[in-house]
């Protein structure tokens, strides 16, 4: 088995003698599967007559995977040279829950990843790929017997990060994607729904399709897509959670359309006086500030933000969220700036109970944009960055601070 006596092909044509555990008998599936990969060697035609010989020392008409089998409790004893470069008598002992081996291979995987093709991703997603190879739970013990103390942890397999990471499917229209971006419905119809694959995979599912759909067209920000997200994980795990988010999206819409109805499509809510009400419905104080002010200082900021390299959002008109501004950084972070338009002798600022809240909840993130406004222009804003508000009391519709000892803690944006 270990000698290279065996006369073998590539897919270049090149011919060299080797073992027999390195080598395929041809079959259309496996050059289809192997198609163009150079590190690949099939038997060289006239050995026919032994082909049962041959397959009884290590030629194969399956592609090779390498995994440890599991026990009868579905549990892989991880051998202990796995863990580190070198073995040692401190490595911990290791298992495999579920028949999980972080260490497990398919031959030829990589390359046909790396080069997509319809038939061939479909022969992988049909024939090659186990949902227990992909990712799954370690179970670490400084004993041998597994006696307390044992530590639990989820891990991602070699494979399985290939497989989540490369863009291999193909959807309808024969384009190929990452899995984390195609849902099953959206896989060509011949290739078979099988869930516990697609979960493992990380794919999108139906679910979550019609959540960022709808998420995109109410044009939210980024914190509440953050926010959805986290609902949906624990969504997902009801039962017939489609059905349940099919509905939820069909009052949501009812609910819409009343609310247009009866202010006449007004999205500004009012007091009888005409003064602007919070994004909570409380009323807002303007502490030195109006509409107009407000607008030269918004123009200001966003200004500032984009003279910083960073890409603004004015999001003001979205209720509850706690700031005006959404601005993203070159390096992919986000900033949540509340803007305060103040004329010159203002002595106050007026912060809402939901501007309090987020300040509260975001310090590192939640910026209080000060800025002076005297006629048509306006002063250079000034930023209190990271400062740490108290969580607001529920019962406290909002709150006023010296506007002379903000600035003082103020900086210049940045």
């Amino acid at each position: 088995k270990q000698t290279p006596f065996l006369l073998v092909t590539n897919a270049k044509g090149v011919e060299e003698f080797h073992r027999p555990t390195y080598i395929y008998f041809r079959s259309p599936e496996l050059e289809m599967y192997f198609e163009e990969n150079p590190n690949v060697w099939f038997l060289a035609p006239g050995y026919e007559d032994y082909a049962k010989d041959f397959k009884e020392i290590g030629v194969t008409s399956q592609v090779r995977n390498t995994h440890i089998d599991p026990d009868n409790r579905g549990t892989i004893t991880l051998p202990r040279h796995s863990f580190r470069a070198y073995g040692s008598k401190s490595d911990p002992h290791k298992r495999g829950l579920a028949g999980f081996d972080p260490n497990c291979e398919i031959d030829g995987l990589e390359f046909a990843l790396k080069h997509p093709k319809t038939e061939r991703a479909k022969f992988i997603w049909e024939c090659l790929l186990h949902e227990r190879w992909i990712s799954g739970e370690i179970k670490s013990c400084p004993r041998q017997d597994f006696s307390p103390p044992v530590k639990c942890e989820k891990k991602v397999s070699t494979m399985g990060i290939l497989v989540r990471e490369k863009a291999w499917l193909p959807n309808k229209h024969g384009e190929f994607v990452v899995p984390k971006e195609i849902t099953l419905d959206e896989l060509p119809d011949d290739f078979s729904r099988n869930a516990q694959l697609a979960n493992k995979l990380e794919m999108r599912n139906s679910v979550q399709a019609i959540l960022e759909e709808a998420l995109d067209k109410a044009n939210v920000s980024e914190r509440e897509k953050q926010q959805v997200n986290q609902v949906l994980e624990i969504v997902q795990k009801l039962p017939n959670a489609l059905e349940h988010l099919e509905k939820f999206d069909e009052y949501i819409r009812q609910k819409e359309a009343e609310t247009k109805q009866n202010d006449g499509g007004n999205s500004d809510p009012q007091n009888g006086n005409g003064t602007p009400k919070s994004s909570n419905g409380r009323t807002r104080t303007n502490s030195g500030g109006g509409p107009e002010t407000e607008k030269i200082a918004m123009e200001a900021v966003i200004g500032e933000e984009i003279a910083l390299g960073n890409t603004p959002r004015d999001v003001s008109n979205r209720r509850g969220l706690g700031y005006d501004i959404e601005s993203r950084t070159p390096e992919g972070n986000l900033r949540y700036i509340e803007v305060k338009g103040r004329s010159a002798d203002a002595g106050t600022v007026n912060l809402t109970y939901n501007e309090l809240q987020c300040a509260w909840e975001y310090p590192q993130q939640f910026i209080l944009a000060l800025v002076i406004v005297e006629g048509d222009s306006a002063r250079l804003p000034r930023y209190l960055c990271e400062h740490h508000f108290h969580e607001p009391d529920p019962l406290s519709d909002s709150v006023n601070f010296n506007l002379r000892r903000l600035l003082e803690l103020c900086q210049d944006p940045s």
